[in-house]
């Protein structure tokens, strides 16, 4: 069994920069996961798959806002040009009957 110190560790985080705290937030949540869907390797997996990009952003110094606003302008962008196709194909389909 592990043994830690939580007033130490409480200490350290306390100590952390705001920024840094979004990295202790992701892995409280991971931990969290664990222990409630032990059997969730997937999501352990999809978290590994993703630490360059955390990383990346807290490097750059961006916002949880600009990084949610870019988010969401590509999310919007991928949907218009789904859209688009689906849109394309129907009257593809139509014309060619």
């Amino acid at each position: 069994m592990v043994t830690l110190d939580r007033a130490k560790l409480h200490k350290d985080i306390d100590e952390l920069a705001d920024d840094r705290l979004v990295e202790v937030e992701a892995a409280v949540l991971v931990a969290k996961d664990k222990k409630t869907h032990p059997g969730s390797a997937w999501a352990r997996a999809l978290y590994d798959l993703f630490e360059p990009v955390r990383q990346g952003v807290l490097e750059s110094g961006m916002t949880e806002e600009e990084v949610n606003t870019i988010l969401d302008e590509e999310l919007e962008a991928v949907r218009q040009e789904l859209y688009e196709k689906r849109i394309a194909a129907e009257k593809n389909q139509y014309s060619s009957q």
